[in-house]
């Protein structure tokens, strides 16, 4: 819907007409890995147990576990652990902002270990490959329920399915001629191409039980009044659907238009050359439809793209990865200026703008008494959605009991009305298709008797240790149980247990052995330290020790020293040892057989406040390519040798 540009042209009638960088400036704009890119990137995986990055991700999927398949080349396994948290999770992967969520969360996130494992990334591997003869989840049996889910959108869809999934029969009620909401009309073209949306639905609905019925808009030709007697339970996915307005004269002028109307049809059209574009334009906004908006008109030709913000860009809601995008497509942003005045030609259509510049103070915005003017074709605004009120018109909807204009529910995502469910947009602040998916299958399983949702993974409760602070639970490793004393002293460190960690893949970060100490141990030995740069490890850490029998009685550790850099070790050993001065902490490191490289890092280590260092000197297998752990056992004369560095 672009009537408000048609006394514009189309990117066919510009003179800058080029098909083919046309369809390249709509191609994938984060291209996928290769199988051997997958491979690699899932072995940098540390696989942490209650991982950070699954407590950041809005869809409490099993992150590790599923990188952990990957590097297996279990792709269907990887799959389904995905699907099992999120059935959405092929958009989730390209559209989810990762770099703010799980990725940030990394224990891998520092500067000096280059950049955080790529999950959106992995994710997208693992459900574009994905091949099952089926659909990978059974319905159970039938239950004799019927639940109807109004939206067809992330939410509706991913409720519908795990209701599905649970044995009932749900009917899905849709506005629109296509299902998927959100990610079928709202996601910026060249980040979901090949028509992904629909296809993802389809596999979606391969699991049975679910029929869809098109056309159907709430408050129009469909009212709950009527659906209430027909089903057991009703689910509202609605969406923001109306654009907030400026509030300004002319705001129905021809090239004035809410950006998602724009960006709806951008996605729809078959031929972007019939899109109107426009010379000069102004995006009004500063979240992530603004920076679609933007990015996807500079990349139709248009000369001129000016993002206008009214507050400072430190306080835009666009991600700086958004930002960036938008920036490498010549987009300009201005910060400070809001929208004062809609300048008209004397024909009508738009002419530009007259901004405000204004000031923050204390969290208050001010006009300055300046004013700016930007000349352009087109304006589109991208200032925020708002709920249609003629959805909850009739006299059913109006019982529901609202905040503000969200529909207020309980804990159970229960409406005021019982038999009505409801989540996400009506409900909750927080946009984005990954936190629909979730709130939505845990609203579709509360209305089943078994469908107590189970930590992602088996994990209870993770928790997410800081890199630097590590104030851990003091409650465990009491040196006294039952009446006798456990605490040791050995080699004169003193220990609360004699039970110890050694040094392993367990023990190469404080997030580790902070879990270790809260679990009870008494010490533990820090993952053998190196000189920089790190060492690059095997993939997987351990291996299997057989018995006589071929029967597993052990794992081998079969990883070389750290490849976490000394940096970061020594600051998070200082850490650990300061927060908890009871338990043992002994370091191990393994450095070239020369005086110089053991002067240079026993300092450091000793400064750390540890309580002992373990000297590899004659590691049996070593790293003899850099020299190391050659100083004893290789050696013809072990005692000569080893008292000279000691």
């Amino acid at each position: 819907m672009t009537h408000s540009l048609d006394h514009l042209p189309s990117a066919k009638e510009v003179g800058t007409y080029d098909p083919a960088t046309l369809a390249h400036n709509f191609s994938d704009l984060h291209p996928p890995l290769t199988p051997r890119q997958a491979i690699i990137e899932s072995q940098r995986c540390l696989y942490c147990y209650d991982a950070p990055c699954v407590e950041a991700c809005p869809s409490d999927i099993d992150i590790p576990s599923f990188i952990r398949q990957i590097s297996e080349n279990n792709i269907n396994g990887a799959a389904e652990t995905i699907l099992e948290a999120n059935i959405l999770g092929g958009s989730c992967a390209r559209v989810s902002p990762t770099e703010i969520l799980c990725e940030r969360s990394c224990v891998r996130n520092h500067d000096a270990e280059f950049q955080p494992e790529l999950i959106g990334l992995l994710q997208r591997h693992a459900t574009d490959h994905m091949q099952f003869d089926s659909h990978p989840f059974k319905r159970a049996a039938s239950t004799g329920r019927h639940i109807a889910v109004v939206g067809a959108g992330p939410a509706g869809l991913s409720c519908a399915h795990r209701l599905a999934m649970l044995g009932h029969q749900v009917t899905v009620f849709e506005a629109e001629q296509k299902p998927g909401g959100l990610n079928e009309y709202g996601i910026a073209r060249y980040k979901m191409t090949d028509d992904f949306a629909r296809k993802e639905v389809e596999f979606l609905l391969e699991v049975g039980g679910i029929d869809l019925q098109y056309g159907q808009r709430l408050g129009y030709n469909l009212e709950l009044s009527t659906l209430h007697p027909q089903y057991d339970s009703v689910f509202l996915g609605l969406g923001l659907g109306a654009s907030r307005a400026l509030g300004l004269t002319g705001e129905n002028a021809p090239g004035l238009m809410p950006a998602v109307d724009y960006i709806k049809t951008l996605r729809q059209t078959d031929d972007l050359g019939s899109l109107t574009v426009t010379k000069r334009c102004i995006v009004i906004g500063a979240g992530n439809t603004a920076i679609d908006m933007a990015t996807q008109m500079a990349r139709l030709g248009a000369t001129e793209v000016t993002l206008v913000y009214r507050r400072g860009v430190e306080a835009m809601s666009a991600t700086d990865h958004e930002q960036e995008i938008a920036k490498a497509n010549g987009v300009r942003m201005g910060t400070g200026a809001q929208p004062d005045e809609i300048l008209l030609d004397d024909q009508g259509p738009v002419a530009g703008m007259r901004f405000a510049k204004t000031i923050e103070q204390a969290g208050q915005l001010s006009p300055t008494g300046e004013t700016i003017e930007i000349a352009a074709d087109a304006i589109f605004k991208a200032i925020g959605q708002r709920f249609d009120n003629t959805s909850l018109a009739d006299a059913t909807a109006a019982e529901l009991a609202r905040d503000g204009e969200r529909i207020h529910v309980d804990g159970m995502f229960r409406t005021s009305l019982p038999q009505y469910l409801c989540r996400w947009r009506l409900c909750e602040t927080r946009p984005g298709s990954h936190r629909t998916s979730r709130a939505a299958r845990q609203a579709g399983g509360s209305r089943h008797p078994s469908s107590a949702r189970r930590p992602a993974g088996g994990r209870m409760n993770p928790t997410h240790v800081n890199t630097l602070s590590f104030p851990g639970k003091k409650n465990s490793g009491d040196s006294v149980v039952n009446g006798v004393d456990l605490s040791v002293n050995f080699a004169g460190i003193k220990a609360t247990n004699p039970f110890w960690l050694a040094s392993a893949p367990p023990t190469d970060k404080a997030y580790n052995v902070v879990r270790a100490y809260e679990a009870g141990w008494g010490g533990v030995v820090w993952k053998t330290l190196g000189e920089e740069p790190p060492a690059v490890n095997v993939s997987s850490r351990y291996s299997a020790h057989y018995g006589k029998n071929r029967e597993v009685i052990g794992f081998n550790n079969i990883e070389l020293i750290t490849d976490r850099s000394l940096e970061i070790n020594l600051q998070e050993i200082t850490q650990v040892k300061k927060d908890w001065p009871d338990r043992a902490l002994i370091v191990s490191i393994m450095v070239p057989c020369n005086e110089e490289a053991w002067a240079y890092i026993l300092p450091l280590v000793e400064a750390t406040g540890a309580d002992g260092i373990e000297l590899n000197l004659g590691c049996p297998h070593g790293m003899p390519e850099r020299g190391m752990g050659a100083a004893v056992g290789p050696k013809p004369r072990p005692d000569r040798e080893s008292h000279l560095l000691v």
